[in-house]
């Protein structure tokens, strides 16, 4: 005879306190998809003669990108759906921790080291600053990685679970830092290059820097007060193509 069931946990009062951050985390990441699918179409449709390698990363990230937004779709799948009124699902992390701060921070350091690298093409005095960029995005890039590897080894989340906590921070703080500065520099930069562009033509690629990195550092601020932390991923980084401006 087969085993009985074992019978399920028993919903707590405070269900939407559990549930509520990682539905709207997944939410809002379908929502930066959206926005970056405009933006690699734009890209596509105003800089079709750009360099291959340039092409070839563009068009990578995008993949990375719909490729995790799909796992997220699959982990809301597990735990909505599938596990639908099981309180013990939303405590098993499922593949999150690998579509999360696995996968999110690879991407970031892909983009946070192509911008370092456009700060450097645009001013060269600038070396230093994309040096510390580099260095900020490959600290966070290790910080996610281990944090989605033991994420992944323990499969139940733990909110500041000791073997999580140190990564985690390395992770978003890093991630913060690094847009903001890039945020900050592009913006400097572009001002400064008045004589180069038409005014319309500058107020656009300002938009689109401020939109690319602002908006993802203020979006990881957030996610690094929400709960359950460590194995969700409310935002991915948006990848905005700046060769337009090289020399």
């Amino acid at each position: 005879m087969s085993a009985p069931a074992q019978p399920m946990i028993p919903i707590p009062p405070n269900i939407g306190a559990l549930t509520a951050p990682m539905l709207f985390g997944i939410c809002f990441n379908c929502c930066l998809y959206g926005v970056l699918a405009a933006q690699v179409y734009s890209y596509h449709y105003n800089f079709s003669d750009d360099k291959r390698r340039f092409k070839i990363l563009v068009y990578s990230v995008f993949l990375i990108e719909t490729a995790q937004t799909a796992m997220t779709m699959a982990d809301i799948y597990f735990w909505y759906a599938v596990g639908f009124g099981d309180v013990a699902r939303l405590q098993d992390t499922y593949i999150s921790p690998l579509d999360g701060p696995f996968i999110g921070s690879f991407i970031s350091l892909i983009v946070q080291l192509f911008y370092a690298y456009r700060i450097w093409i645009i001013k060269p005095s600038l070396l230093w600053l994309s040096a510390v960029v580099a260095l900020i995005s490959i600290t966070q890039s290790i910080g996610g990685m281990i944090d989605g590897i033991v994420g992944h080894r323990i499969h139940f989340a733990q909110v500041h679970s000791p073997l999580t906590v140190p990564s985690t921070y390395f992770w978003l703080l890093g991630e913060a830092v690094a847009d903001l500065l890039i945020a900050v520099t592009m913006v400097w930069l572009l001002a400064a290059s008045r004589n180069r562009y038409s005014s319309r033509v500058l107020s656009r690629i300002m938009r689109l820097c401020i939109e690319t990195n602002v908006l993802s550092g203020a979006s990881i601020a957030t996610e690094y007060d929400l709960p359950h932390h460590a194995h969700r991923n409310p935002r991915e980084d948006l990848f905005e193509h700046a060769s337009c401006l090289s020399e």
